[in-house]
């Protein structure tokens, strides 16, 4: 089912000197929102961390709230300083029954902010992910590689995907191309979803129709957010309550540097 990004996401970055990471609660990416929405969060969010080296295991990172402002707030973790890059960086927080608007869902939040070097650290980076539902953000071209394959993904499904770049070109209009993937059960997700990417600021750069991969266009250098929703109509009972299907809410965050 395809539906377009509104309502609030929980969104993660990380710092320029990598030491630390935050989380925010918002309906604009990256923007810290109101703080009385993050006791609801607080004690079921989870930040984790796995290294890509052989052998690795994952870590649970600790997190504080952190004001912003008067009246707004987010969340703030130390990145472990024994953690180098290449490595796997997500959070999870299964919200729980929502009955707001129409029939009754579980709501699931997901984050990913993976820290990369080379296209090739997507393949064993994205083996870490363990999110249920993921988008994330894959510039080939990062160091110079054209190949697909190099960020861990090949086309697949039935072309439906609204690329906004050739394949193969790596700029287009003084934007840089760069892949959005979109996984279910760590697997490439076969059904056609909107992907909204926003810049640093929050400001939408554009939703596009994507069937597992897309080619997008964002700014040459900044940060980048996505945002995707999915709706996965599985009804079940969470908590002694009924709900008609599971509503996934997933982000991403990535630092895209050509020039």
């Amino acid at each position: 089912m395809c539906s377009s990004v509104s309502g609030h996401y929980i969104w993660q970055s990380v710092s320029d000197d990598l030491q630390s990471t935050s989380l925010m609660f918002s309906e604009k990416a990256g923007t810290a929102g109101a703080k009385y929405f993050l006791q609801s969060l607080q004690d079921k969010l989870t930040i984790s961390a796995q290294s890509a080296k052989e052998g690795s295991v994952a870590i649970e990172i600790p997190f504080s709230e952190k004001g912003v402002g008067a009246v707004n707030g987010e969340f703030y973790a130390d990145i472990p300083s024994a953690l180098s890059r290449p490595y796997a960086l997500e959070s999870f927080c299964p919200y729980g029954i929502f009955t707001e608007a129409g029939p009754t869902s579980l709501l699931q939040y997901y984050t990913s902010a993976p820290q990369i070097t080379t296209p090739n650290d997507w393949f064993p980076v994205q083996d870490m992910l363990k999110n249920k539902f993921e988008v994330t953000l894959r510039d080939p071209y990062m160091s110079k590689e054209s190949d697909l394959v190099s960020v861990g993904v090949k086309r697949m499904g039935n072309g439906v995907s609204a690329d906004e770049c050739p394949s193969g070109e790596d700029s287009v209009d003084g934007k840089a191309c760069i892949l959005a993937v979109v996984r279910f059960d760590g697997e490439l997700h076969d059904l056609a979803v909107n992907v909204t990417t926003f810049d640093a600021i929050g400001e939408t750069i554009s939703t596009v129709e994507c069937e597992s991969v897309c080619i997008l266009k964002v700014p040459m250098s900044g940060s980048v957010f996505a945002a995707v929703q999915y709706k996965e109509m599985n009804p079940g009972n969470f908590e002694g309550t009924d709900y008609e299907y599971v509503d996934h809410w997933a982000t991403t965050y990535t630092v895209v540097k050509r020039d």
